[in-house]
């Protein structure tokens, strides 16, 4: 069926029925509210995330956890039996240093 078939037989229907008053604005709320979707489902992955960091609390709570890891990171990286005091006393001893 063709669309001028389809409007045809419609108009010959003659069936009109009322709407509720709020028809037309639940329409349009429902297309704002769909293209509202449709908008954040479009942008791109790191514009999600650039905004995210943008924000301050996030900023603020990303930094503090990439210290946390350097920190630990660094503490899993010591020798164990690494010793500050051993260290200092080899570099000032003359007998510890290799002569060439």
């Amino acid at each position: 069926m063709k669309n001028i078939d389809f409007d045809d037989l419609l108009r010959s229907a003659g069936e009109d029925f009322p709407l509720p008053p709020s028809f037309h604005a639940d329409v349009w709320n429902r297309i704002e509210s769909a293209e509202a979707i449709r908008s954040k489902l479009e942008t791109p992955w790191h514009h999600n995330i650039i905004s995210m960091i943008a924000r301050p609390w996030a900023a603020a709570s990303g930094f503090a956890a990439m210290v946390a890891l350097g920190l630990w990171l660094g503490a899993l990286s010591i020798p164990d039996n690494f010793r500050t005091e051993t260290a200092y006393a080899r570099s000032i001893s003359p007998f510890a240093q290799s002569h060439r």
